[in-house]
């Protein structure tokens, strides 16, 4: 239950009024009512009494004082209905267990644009242990409420989130009920993969690519019928395949938060889409590896200024920095270096295409490698054009 300041105040108004009227001596304790308010002072008039102090009004911060459960049984005592007492307690300690979840969601949170992130701090052993925390919660229940609280407030189970690194300001803040079932969806997906892993494993069959990404597909699928796009957006990048792949691949670019959250949204949908079709890059043809290559650096381009673009290159491309580092040797423009580095693309497909070529034998592959590399030296004096020979002093 999501606490909401302003359904109690008509309660603890009700309540202040009973103890407005027990001052009247209308049946009602006195010692809990606060003072009538008295008729303006004149000149000849002496100063009226100082008012009583307003009782103390606790929050969800204070339920685990002792002092709240006096706090409960003041309001009982004031004739505050026990129903309207309920309501606080249990709106309080929501509050209270929402708090806790929210702020060990902001501490072992992570710094998701990093392969390895320095500051990630990892929970410590039972923090995650959800079924302790509920019990505990239950037992704060029954002291401040009986032992017959359950007939009165239905909660659903307490999910931390942390086993299914469901961290960070917005997955931590989702109401109880749809986090445990977007962590019950992680689980289940969990469960899946295991199971379909083992299946292929006991009848001695490799495990198929595209079959773990539509498993991945139905877990989003599931996913999106929970959270809005912002809380899905933030879900992936913690938690989906793509960003840890990504995360690793831009490991010597450095991205900033800004610069990594750009590039996933660029190349996330092509990745997908290709993962569902064929498993992943290996199975394409060279002409669709190639076609797809060039997609995703054209998609980056878009989201990232041409010096990082250029730096996101050298660091992700080892045909672009081959090509960026004889470029600089040479004194080439940039257009020299782009040719040189579809060149290099093209032939370096060309030669795995050979390698992995199963109808070739040892002489016939060593032949056809030749060639390409003879291919490649003459398209790349092309590519370069003239050199004038660097004068040394």
């Amino acid at each position: 239950m999501e606490y909401c300041l302003m359904r109690r105040l008509p309660l603890l108004g009700l309540c202040l009024l009973m103890t407005r009227l027990a001052s009247q001596g209308l049946g009602f304790p006195v010692e809990l009512a606060i003072a009538p308010a008295q008729p303006a002072a004149s000149q000849t008039q002496p100063a009226s009494p100082p008012r009583k102090p307003h009782p103390r009004v606790f929050t969800w911060q204070d339920v685990l004082l002792p002092e709240y459960t006096n706090y409960l049984a003041g309001l009982r005592a004031a004739g505050c209905p026990d129903d309207h007492v309920r309501r606080i307690a249990v709106s309080d300690v929501s509050r209270f267990f929402d708090e806790k979840r929210l702020h060990e969601a902001r501490q072992y949170d992570f710094e998701w644009w990093k392969p390895i992130p320095p500051t990630r701090l990892f929970p410590p052993a039972g923090a995650g242990d959800d079924e302790r925390v509920d019990k505990a919660r239950a037992s704060l229940f029954e002291r401040l409420l009986g032992p017959n609280w359950t007939n009165e407030a239905s909660l659903p189970p307490y999910v931390s989130g942390l086993v299914q690194n469901l961290v960070g300001p917005v997955l931590g803040a989702l109401p109880a009920a749809r986090l445990a079932t977007v962590a019950d969806i992680c689980r289940r997906s969990d469960e899946r993969l295991r199971e379909y892993r083992a299946a292929r494993f006991s009848l001695g069959e490799a495990i198929d690519p595209v079959e773990e990404a539509r498993l991945r597909q139905q877990t989003r699928d599931e996913l999106s019928r929970v959270l809005s796009a912002g809380e899905m957006e933030e879900f992936v990048l913690r938690n989906s395949h793509n960003a840890e792949t990504l995360r690793q691949a831009l490991q010597p670019f450095k991205p900033t938060r800004e610069e990594f959250l750009a590039i996933f949204r660029a190349l996330d949908p092509l990745q997908h889409r290709i993962q569902l079709e064929y498993g992943s890059e290996a199975a394409l043809s060279l002409r669709q590896r190639l076609e797809h290559e060039a997609q995703c650096r054209r998609a980056v381009e878009e989201v990232l200024p041409s010096e990082r673009f250029r730096a996101y290159l050298a660091a992700v491309d080892a045909c672009y920095r081959r090509a960026h580092e004889e470029g600089g040797k040479l004194g080439l423009g940039q257009d020299a270096v782009s040719r040189l580095a579809e060149l290099y693309r093209s032939q370096a497909a060309r030669r795995e295409k050979v390698t992995r070529d199963p109808t070739l034998n040892a002489d016939q592959r060593s032949a056809a490698l030749q060639d390409i590399a003879a291919e490649e030296e003459r398209l790349r004096a092309e590519a370069i054009g003239p050199v004038r020979p660097v004068k040394t002093p």
